[in-house]
C-alpha cells in the first residue's frame, strides 16, 4: 500500500471515528471541524513556545537597539540599561540587573552581565526569550559583550 493510500485511509478512519463519537455525544456538527480546530490549537501551542524578543516587546528595553554617534562608556551603558532591567524584573518576577562585573577599579575587557536573582529557572520561558533576545543581538548590548548569569552568579 502506498503512503498516499495509507494517509487517505487513516484520514477516512479518523473522520469516521470522530463522526461516530460526535453523534454518540449528540454533537453531530463537530466531526467536520474537529480536525481543523485541533490543528489551530496545536498551531497556537507551538506559537506560544516560540522564543520572543523581549527587548523589542518591552518599551523600556528599546534602547538596546539604539545607534549612537559617540559610543557610550561602560558606566553610561549600565545607567541607560537600568530602566530595561527594572522592566525585565517585572516581567520575570525575579530580580534582574545589568551590571559591569569588573567594577570601576579593575582593568579588564569591558563586559555586561545580565544578572538574574535566585529563583530564575534555566528552562523557563523568560530565560528562553532572554537568550533569544541576546542571540539576536550577537550577545551585545549597546556595543558591549553581554552574558546571562543566574541566581548564584555563575554564567549560563
Amino acid at each position: 500500500m502506498s503512503n498516499r493510500t495509507l494517509s487517505s485511509f487513516l484520514a477516512l478512519s479518523l473522520t469516521l471515528a470522530l463522526g461516530a463519537s460526535a453523534r454518540a455525544a449528540g454533537l453531530e456538527g463537530v466531526s467536520a471541524s474537529a480536525g481543523l480546530s485541533f490543528g489551530k490549537e496545536l498551531a497556537g501551542a507551538v506559537d506560544a513556545m516560540a522564543p520572543k524578543d523581549l527587548f523589542a516587546e518591552i518599551p523600556e528595553c528599546l534602547i538596546v537597539d539604539a545607534r549612537f554617534i559617540r559610543a557610550p562608556g561602560l558606566q553610561e551603558a549600565v545607567d541607560m540599561l537600568r530602566p530595561c532591567a527594572k522592566a525585565l524584573t517585572r516581567r520575570a518576577a525575579v530580580p534582574v540587573s545589568i551590571v559591569d562585573p569588573a567594577g570601576p577599579v579593575e582593568a579588564s575587557a569591558p563586559l555586561l552581565e545580565v544578572r538574574l536573582g535566585a529563583g530564575a529557572l534555566a528552562a523557563s520561558a523568560f530565560m528562553r526569550d532572554l537568550r533569544f533576545s541576546l542571540e539576536k543581538r550577537e550577545h551585545s548590548l549597546l556595543g558591549y559583550p553581554a552574558k546571562i548569569v543566574r541566581g548564584d552568579w555563575k554564567p549560563l
